[in-house]
Protein backbone atom coordinates (compact mmCIF):
# COMPACT_ATOMS: atom_id res chain seq x y z
CA UNK A 1 0.00 0.00 0.00
CA UNK A 2 2.70 2.24 0.76
CA UNK A 3 4.92 1.75 -2.01
CA UNK A 4 1.67 2.47 -4.17
CA UNK A 5 1.21 5.88 -2.82
CA UNK A 6 5.03 6.40 -3.03
CA UNK A 7 4.30 5.97 -6.48
CA UNK A 8 1.57 7.79 -7.12
CA UNK A 9 3.07 10.99 -5.05
CA UNK A 10 6.60 10.57 -7.56
CA UNK A 11 4.34 10.10 -10.73
CA UNK A 12 2.25 13.78 -9.43
CA UNK A 13 5.59 15.67 -8.89
CA UNK A 14 7.14 14.53 -12.38
CA UNK A 15 4.07 16.03 -13.81
CA UNK A 16 3.93 18.91 -11.76
CA UNK A 17 7.39 19.98 -12.58
CA UNK A 18 7.08 18.64 -16.30
CA UNK A 19 4.26 21.01 -16.93
CA UNK A 20 6.88 23.78 -16.60
CA UNK A 21 9.35 25.36 -19.51
CA UNK A 22 11.49 26.37 -17.28
CA UNK A 23 12.16 23.45 -15.41
CA UNK A 24 13.17 21.01 -18.64
CA UNK A 25 15.16 23.93 -19.97
CA UNK A 26 17.31 24.34 -16.24
CA UNK A 27 17.67 20.66 -16.29
CA UNK A 28 18.96 20.55 -19.54
CA UNK A 29 20.80 24.32 -19.55
CA UNK A 30 22.79 24.02 -15.99
CA UNK A 31 24.48 20.76 -16.16
CA UNK A 32 25.38 21.77 -19.59
CA UNK A 33 26.55 25.37 -18.93
CA UNK A 34 28.61 24.04 -15.37
CA UNK A 35 30.43 21.06 -17.82
CA UNK A 36 30.99 23.08 -20.45
CA UNK A 37 33.19 25.64 -18.42
CA UNK A 38 35.07 22.47 -16.34
CA UNK A 39 36.05 21.92 -20.53
CA UNK A 40 37.52 25.35 -21.14
CA UNK A 41 38.89 26.52 -18.09
CA UNK A 42 40.70 23.24 -16.37
CA UNK A 43 44.16 21.45 -17.27
CA UNK A 44 45.35 17.63 -18.05
CA UNK A 45 47.64 17.69 -15.23
CA UNK A 46 47.94 14.45 -13.07
CA UNK A 47 47.09 15.32 -9.44
CA UNK A 48 48.18 12.65 -6.94
CA UNK A 49 45.94 12.39 -3.67
CA UNK A 50 45.45 10.38 -0.67
CA UNK A 51 42.31 8.57 0.03
CA UNK A 52 41.99 7.84 3.72
CA UNK A 53 40.06 4.93 3.71
CA UNK A 54 42.65 2.71 1.33
CA UNK A 55 45.85 3.52 3.11
CA UNK A 56 49.00 5.88 4.13
CA UNK A 57 51.49 4.58 1.61
CA UNK A 58 48.84 4.54 -1.80
CA UNK A 59 48.07 7.66 -3.69
CA UNK A 60 46.00 7.83 -6.41
CA UNK A 61 46.19 9.74 -9.71
CA UNK A 62 43.68 11.43 -11.52
CA UNK A 63 43.65 13.95 -13.91
CA UNK A 64 42.67 17.79 -12.91
CA UNK A 65 40.07 17.74 -15.27
CA UNK A 66 38.33 14.75 -13.99
CA UNK A 67 38.28 15.96 -10.71
CA UNK A 68 36.45 19.05 -11.85
CA UNK A 69 33.80 16.85 -13.34
CA UNK A 70 33.13 15.27 -11.06
CA UNK A 71 33.00 18.36 -8.58
CA UNK A 72 30.86 20.09 -10.67
CA UNK A 73 28.70 17.38 -11.12
CA UNK A 74 27.81 17.23 -7.84
CA UNK A 75 27.83 20.99 -7.58
CA UNK A 76 25.02 21.55 -10.46
CA UNK A 77 23.36 18.70 -9.18
CA UNK A 78 22.64 20.11 -6.61
CA UNK A 79 21.62 23.50 -7.60
CA UNK A 80 18.89 21.73 -9.47
CA UNK A 81 17.69 19.76 -6.70
CA UNK A 82 17.37 22.92 -4.31
CA UNK A 83 15.58 24.50 -7.05
CA UNK A 84 13.23 21.78 -7.92
CA UNK A 85 12.56 21.63 -4.25
CA UNK A 86 11.99 25.63 -3.87
CA UNK A 87 9.42 25.25 -6.71
CA UNK A 88 7.74 22.60 -5.09
CA UNK A 89 7.56 24.37 -2.06
CA UNK A 90 6.47 27.84 -3.27
CA UNK A 91 3.38 25.89 -5.51
CA UNK A 92 2.35 24.63 -2.19
CA UNK A 93 2.34 27.67 -0.27
CA UNK A 94 0.74 29.58 -2.85
CA UNK A 95 -1.81 26.88 -3.03
CA UNK A 96 -2.22 26.91 1.13
CA UNK A 97 -3.11 30.56 0.69
CA UNK A 98 -5.63 30.46 -1.58
CA UNK A 99 -7.38 27.49 0.21
CA UNK A 100 -7.17 30.27 3.44
CA UNK A 101 -8.81 32.95 1.62
CA UNK A 102 -11.99 30.43 1.00
CA UNK A 103 -11.73 29.85 4.83
CA UNK A 104 -10.52 26.03 3.95
CA UNK A 105 -7.54 25.47 6.88
CA UNK A 106 -5.63 22.42 6.01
Amino acid sequence: MTLNKITIGLSMILRMLVRQKIVIILLLLIPAFFLTMVQFTTSDRILPFQLASVGEEVFINISEKAISFIFFAVASSGFLVAFLALNLVQKTTMLTVGLFFVAFIP
